[in-house]
C-alpha cells in the first residue's frame, strides 16, 4: 500500500505540468496567429495606401491633361461667353448636366467634357509644331491648334487610365472663363480650378512697359518701368534697367513687388551693367525662349521664376491692331 500511494503522489506533478504546457502552447499559437494577422493587415494597408497614392497622382495628371485639352479647345472658340463654340450647329449648344453642372464643350472632339469622359479614349490629334515650320518665325511663335479632319480611332477600354470632367464656373465673358478640371482614377479624385484669359495685341500694349526713360547718357542705356514682350532677340546693355515698380491691375497691391514680367521670344543678350529686376523687387518671371547670353560686365537678373515658356502673341495687320487698341 505504501508503494502504491508513493506512485500516485509521483504522478500528480506530471499531470499538472502537462496542463501548463498545453496552456503555454495555446497562448503561443494565439500570439503567432495575432502576429500573422497583424502582418497581413499591415501589408494590405500598405498596398492599399500605395495604390491610393498612385491613383491620386494619376488622377491629378488626368485633370492636368483635361485642362490642357480645354485650353486647346478654347483656342478654336471665337466667343467664350456662349460656351457653344459654334452656335449654328444644333445639338452641341447645351452642355448642362442633370445636376446643373455646366460642362465645357470640346471643340476638338465635338462633344461635352462631362459628366465622365474616358481618358484616353482616342489617339492624339496632329497639330502644327511651334514656329509653323518656318525658320523666319521666332521659336515661341506657335501656330494655332486646328482640328485635322476626324481624329484617330477609338482606343480599347483596356488602355483607359481614368475619366475627367471640365466644368464652367460662373458666367464666362468674351475673353475670360473660369474652369474646374477633375480627374478620377480608381478611388482617387483630384482636381483644380483655373482661369483662362485670351490675350490680344491690345492687352499686351497696355500690359507692357509704361514708359521708357532714355534721358540718361550712355550707349543704349535706358530704363523700363513695367513688363516687356520682345518677339525677337533683346540686347540689353549699358546701365539699362527694367524695374518691377508698376502695378498691373487693381489687385496687384504687393508694393513694392508687383507682377511685371519679361518675355523674350529669341535670345536675351546682356552686356555691361544691365539689370532686370532688383533684389528687393524681383520680376514675377523672366521667360526666354532662346538663350541667355552674357557678354561681359556685371549684368544681373532678379526674378522669382525663370523658364523658357513664352506665349505666342499673334499680331494682326496694322489697321486691325489700331482698331483693337482703340477697343473697336
Amino acid at each position: 500500500m505504501r508503494g502504491r500511494s508513493g506512485c500516485l503522489s509521483w504522478q500528480k506533478p506530471l499531470a499538472s505540468e502537462a496542463g501548463t504546457a498545453m496552456v503555454i502552447a495555446l497562448l503561443t499559437i494565439v500570439v503567432m496567429v495575432l502576429l500573422t494577422a497583424a502582418l497581413v493587415v499591415a501589408s494590405m494597408t500598405e498596398t492599399f495606401n500605395a495604390q491610393t497614392a498612385e491613383d491620386s497622382a494619376r488622377a491629378f495628371l488626368v485633370a492636368d491633361a483635361a485642362a490642357a485639352h480645354a485650353i486647346a479647345s478654347l483656342r478654336l472658340d471665337p466667343d467664350w461667353s456662349d460656351n457653344d463654340w459654334d452656335p449654328a450647329r444644333p445639338g452641341v449648344q447645351n452642355c448642362n448636366g442633370s445636376n446643373q453642372n455646366r460642362y465645357l464643350y470640346d471643340a476638338i472632339g465635338g462633344r461635352c467634357m462631362g459628366p465622365a469622359v474616358r481618358y484616353p479614349d482616342r489617339g492624339g490629334w496632329v497639330v502644327t509644331p511651334a514656329g509653323g515650320g518656318e525658320p523666319s518665325q521666332p521659336a515661341c511663335a506657335a501656330a494655332s491648334v486646328s482640328r485635322v479632319g476626324t481624329g484617330p480611332g477609338q482606343l480599347p477600354e483596356s488602355q483607359e487610365i481614368g475619366t475627367y470632367t471640365v466644368e464652367v464656373l460662373g458666367q464666362p465673358e468674351a475673353g475670360k472663363i473660369r474652369l474646374r478640371a477633375v480627374g478620377r482614377v480608381g478611388r482617387a479624385v483630384r482636381g483644380f480650378e483655373f482661369t483662362i484669359q485670351r490675350v490680344t495685341p491690345a492687352d499686351f500694349v497696355s500690359y507692357s512697359a509704361l514708359r521708357v526713360d532714355a534721358t540718361r547718357v550712355g550707349n543704349g542705356t535706358f530704363r523700363i518701368h513695367g513688363s516687356v514682350y520682345v518677339r525677337g532677340d533683346w540686347e540689353f546693355k549699358g546701365n539699362s534697367q527694367q524695374l518691377n515698380d508698376r502695378p498691373i491691375s487693381e489687385s496687384d497691391t504687393q508694393d513694392p513687388v508687383y507682377d511685371n514680367q519679361t518675355f523674350v521670344c529669341g535670345n536675351l543678350v546682356l552686356q555691361g551693367n544691365a539689370q532686370i529686376g532688383m533684389p528687393a523687387a524681383p520680376m514675377l518671371g523672366v521667360h526666354i525662349a532662346g538663350r541667355r547670353i552674357d557678354r561681359g560686365g556685371a549684368a544681373e537678373v532678379h526674378a522669382l521664376l525663370q523658364d523658357t515658356a513664352v506665349p505666342d502673341i499673334q499680331l494682326a495687320d496694322v489697321f486691325r491692331a489700331i482698331k483693337c487698341v482703340r477697343g473697336v
